[in-house]
This record gives C-alpha cells, sequence and structure tokens, in this order.
C-alpha cells in the first residue's frame, strides 16, 4: 500500500476482478466502506447451513481487496446470467455489488421448472430469504432488489395458483409491494 497526501491508502495491486475497477477516489466519486463478508459469516447470520449455500454455487471471493460472497443467479435454463457480490453483512453500509454489465434476474428461476403451480409461490427481496424458505419446503423466488422488478417476470410466474409477497418491514418492501400491485400479476 502507498498513501497518497490526503493520507487515504491507495493500493497499487489491480482490484479490477468479477466486480469491476473500484471508481476512483476523489469528494466526487466517494463510495461507502466495504466491510467485507465471508459465506460461513453469512451463512452463520442468517441461520442457514453454509454447505446448503455453496451447492447453490455460492463462493468466498475478493471484491476491492476485501473479502466478499459470489452469487450466482441463473435463468431458467440453469445458465448462469449475472452475479450479484455480497460485500457486507448488514445495513450499516453498502452489502451488494453487481458484476459489471449483468442483467439480474429473479433469484432462483432455475428451479422454476421444477416447482408446483398448484401450491404456493413465495416472492422474497434477496438470495439468504429464498434459501431460507426452500429449507422450510417452500417454493421461493427472489427479487434481486426491492426496485429491480420487471415486468416481463410476471409471465413466468402468473400460472402459479396463488403467489405470496414477503415484503420486508421497511422502504424496499412499500417500494416492492407498490411495484407488484401495478404489475400483471394482481387483477
Amino acid at each position: 500500500m502507498i498513501t497518497t497526501d490526503d493520507k487515504r491508502p491507495q493500493s497499487t495491486s489491480d482490484q479490477s476482478g468479477e466486480g469491476g475497477a473500484p471508481p476512483a477516489r476523489n469528494d466526487a466519486t466517494a463510495q461507502p466502506a466495504i466491510a467485507g463478508c465471508r459465506l460461513q459469516d453469512l451463512a452463520d447470520a442468517k441461520g442457514l447451513p453454509a454447505d446448503l449455500l455453496i451447492a447453490q454455487g455460492w463462493s468466498d471471493m475478493h471484491y476491492c481487496s476485501r473479502p466478499a460472497v459470489r452469487i450466482p443467479y441463473r435463468d431458467t435454463r440453469g445458465e448462469e446470467t449475472s452475479v450479484r457480490i455480497r460485500v457486507g453483512l448488514n445495513h450499516d453500509g453498502e452489502r451488494f455489488r453487481w458484476k459489471t454489465g449483468d442483467k439480474p434476474c429473479l433469484y432462483g428461476f432455475h428451479e422454476l421448472a421444477t416447482y408446483d403451480r398448484s401450491v404456493a409461490l413465495y416472492l422474497v427481496e434477496g438470495e439468504t430469504d429464498v434459501e431460507t424458505m426452500r429449507l422450510q419446503g417452500h417454493q421461493a423466488l427472489g427479487v434481486p432488489g426491492a426496485n429491480t422488478w420487471r415486468p416481463e417476470w410476471a409471465e413466468y410466474i402468473e400460472d402459479f395458483q396463488t403467489i405470496y409477497l414477503v415484503a420486508e418491514p421497511d422502504a424496499g418492501g412499500a417500494a416492492l409491494t407498490k411495484c407488484l400491485a401495478e404489475s400483471s400479476l394482481v387483477g
């Protein structure tokens, strides 16, 4: 590490990796601190078995020289279409990044063909909620963030007899509820 005249450490190593290079550091582009996150710590915090997450393709990685968790998103054919990077455990700072250029889909899309349309489907916000629901024996898909719902996703799930939205009790949950209330799923 070298230190600039403003006392902020600057790395001389290549940090591009899967999450893209970090932005240049100046007052206009200051980014929230990345705390770091390890798969085992995330599993423990969410009460999930780490081997379950690993079986879904989750893995430890580094992002901007900090530990992070790589979370693959797969389409209905099982092909990896995007990668979400968990860079923090709690709401104190930034928690997620996307691999540069990725186009998110619903988390769990690759399981959709195995789901029984006569059994309730739970729409939740995020990957760990999907894995928690599945662990409890429920069919679930995860919206990768409160404001990311895409109207075209409705066509994949509109034939389920019952769809429950599990909205978090915060502004994000309210935003997701509003998006879905305006979708073709309601009516």
